[in-house]
């Protein structure tokens, strides 16, 4: 699946949740967690159930699972399975790991859905978890139908600015060495 059908799939969800009813009560229980074992330590997450297509919701950076608990609901309403997990060091999740890349999240997203036997898959990743999304649907194309990317926060490298502040300061430290 390319970049295109895999945001005309994010795209869909979106229109389709735009048509559903909301529900009477946002307000829903916290799910049960359940933990997959990854690596050096254990991914929580909490699982609706269902035969709907399965969304795997990821939080930012500083945040829980439980910021889709209003979400949620609107998801199941319109048929969908919905998963969140906590991100390395995060929540529920083991604290201590040697990598909390977007990358190592996107691996541990692949790693849930391959244990949920589950897939193709729409990932919702919320500021740097939507590099994990991407991460994820870099990785395993056929396992993610598409990403919907929440205040996304996804470069590579240093931030445009910091790179031109560098080149100002290369041109002007340089550029007297050279004139001399």
């Amino acid at each position: 699946m390319n970049s295109y059908s895999q945001t005309s799939a994010g795209c869909a969800m979106a229109a389709h949740l735009q048509s559903a009813i909301a529900p009477t009560d946002v307000a829903t229980p916290p799910l049960a967690s359940h933990f997959l074992t990854v690596g050096e330590g254990q991914i929580a997450y909490d699982d609706t159930g269902g035969s709907g297509p399965l969304v795997l919701a990821i939080p930012g950076m500083g945040d829980l699972r439980s910021e889709y608990r209003a979400l949620r609901p609107w998801l199941q309403q319109a048929g969908y399975r919905v998963v969140t997990m906590d991100v390395r060091g995060h929540g529920e999740t083991s604290a201590l790991w040697s990598d909390y890349s977007a990358h190592a999240v996107g691996r541990d997203a692949l790693a849930l859905i391959e244990d949920l036997e589950a897939g193709p898959v729409v990932i919702l990743g919320n500021s740097f978890a939507a590099g994990s999304a991407l991460w994820a649907a870099h990785d395993a194309p056929a396992r993610v139908r598409g990403v919907a990317l929440l205040g996304p926060i996804v470069r590579d490298g240093a931030p445009f600015g910091l790179r031109r502040l560098r080149s100002l300061w290369a041109s002007a430290v340089l550029g007297a060495w050279r004139s001399g």
